[in-house]
């Protein structure tokens, strides 16, 4: 089925045009305070505890998404994803197709008078006014069949596609059956954040997370998932939906908690979780417990700029802890963030790569301006010097309104006078009217 339709172009911008979202990692794993899932297949049994029954003492109690939404919008966010199935195959929706779910008969989440988080989630979304997008794994360590075409997972085997085509089948159409579910009970869905790839053949196991961006090499797992997304393009005609495991069909592509240096082609978004200096550094999307790390909102405002810098999108991930609440720093986090962006975010919706980057700072660009992110500020009188041959006929100063004086450089760039005018802690931002 080559020439399967993607987003359309005026999509694509809408998304590129909304620069910065949530992402809502939730489910029984949040309490074990690891704030990798990973940890569930990878650490020996005896640090890892039988993760299997988690569903079983899952009851969040103060789950209030209307919070996580009012959170988000005012922190300027402008769509959210949120985790309907992990990689432990636990279905945050009533789903028919496994027990292992909110729905399930052991799971107290289940005697709630609703206990479908999907759709409580999406509904406080769009409540807000924000767009409301799927997180969905492509493998399930809950599922017999599921474990063998899981990578990752000690029964891990993508042999079986060949020597057990039952099970194979089974498990596609296991996947197809969720995904129907998910883009038929919550009315129009925005966006699909696929995680990981169904069974792949690598012959260096570190090459493995650059493999789940590739078009899979095996006919019948190729052949698999072109009808997947065959379904689900009937299913949402306008879904945008990431690259893992649905490539050569995607919309977008997703860094993980980083900003590329080189941006990729074309609309991409960089997921970088509010919580930990770095992904080895006890970086996790997830809920990482009372002794949690969190980086600074110096350090996101800067993550947002550079990648909106870029041309890129910033998807900023937060766990609750076990009883459905934001812990106290991440609302902090995003209080401060939606406080900046209520005075610069016009420098970032909406805006393409700026082609600047300077010791102090980088920038933006929307038609005729060119917005200068500045982090490190000359003092008052003293000169911003612009690299590049930017003609400019008027510099403003967001918030305050104060005029810099423009003048020229040796190097064929601008000289800005940077004025006497209070100075957000973190950045501030020059709006430059282009000739």
């Amino acid at each position: 089925m080559p020439g399967l339709p993607r987003a359309s172009a005026h999509r694509l911008e809408t998304f590129n045009d909304w620069k910065f979202g949530l992402f809502v990692h939730f489910g029984p794993w949040a309490q074990t305070g690891h704030a990798k899932i990973w940890d569930m297949v990878r650490l020996p049994a005896a640090e890892r505890g039988d993760w299997t029954h988690l569903n079983r003492t899952f009851n969040p109690t103060k789950f209030d998404p209307s919070v996580w939404a009012r959170a988000a919008r005012q922190a300027g966010m402008r769509y959210a994803y949120f985790t309907t199935k992990h990689h432990d195959g636990f279905c945050n929706w009533a789903t028919r197709t496994t027990a292992f779910s909110v729905a399930g008969a052991d799971c107290p989440v289940s005697r709630w008078r609703d206990p479908d988080l999907v759709g409580q989630v999406a509904s406080a979304m769009r409540a807000e006014g924000l767009a409301y997008g799927h997180y969905y794994s492509h493998i399930d360590w809950s599922q017999p069949d599921g474990r063998r075409f899981s990578f990752g997972h000690p029964d891990y085997d993508p042999a079986a596609v060949h020597s057990d085509p039952a099970a194979w089948r089974r498990w596609v159409a296991f996947e197809t059956a969720q995904v129907e579910e998910l883009l038929t009970r919550y009315g129009k869905v925005d966006l699909m954040w696929w995680d990981i790839a169904w069974p792949i053949v690598v012959s260096d196991p570190s090459d493995m997370p650059n493999s789940i961006r590739r078009p899979y090499a095996d006919p019948v797992v190729a052949d698999a998932m072109t009808r997947l997304i065959a379904r689900v393009r009937t299913l949402a005609p306008e879904l945008i939906m990431n690259e893992r495991g649905v490539q050569p069909y995607a919309d977008y592509v997703s860094p993980e908690q980083s900003v590329p240096a080189i941006p990729p082609p074309g609309p991409w978004e960089a997921a970088i979780t509010v919580t930990g200096p770095g992904r080895r550094e006890v970086g996790g999307f997830w809920w990482q417990g009372a002794n949690a790390s969190y980086k600074s909102t110096a350090k996101l405002i800067r993550a947002l700029c550079e990648v909106a810098s870029r041309g890129g999108n910033l998807l900023l991930g937060v766990g609750p802890n076990p009883d459905g609440e934001l812990p106290p720093e991440e609302l902090h986090r995003l209080a401060e963030i939606g406080t900046w962006m209520g005075i610069n975010g016009e420098a970032i919706y909406g805006t393409h790569a700026g082609g600047v980057e300077a010791p102090w700072g980088m920038a933006t660009r929307k038609e005729r301006y060119l917005y200068l992110l500045v982090f490190d500020r000359p003092a008052a009188g003293e000169p911003l010097r612009v690299p590049g041959r930017n003609a400019a006929r008027e510099a403003v100063l967001l918030g305050t309104g104060k005029p810099l004086a423009i003048g020229g450089s040796a190097d064929g760039g601008l000289t800005l006078t940077w004025p006497d005018a209070p100075r957000h802690p973190v950045a501030d931002v020059v709006r430059l009217r282009l000739a």
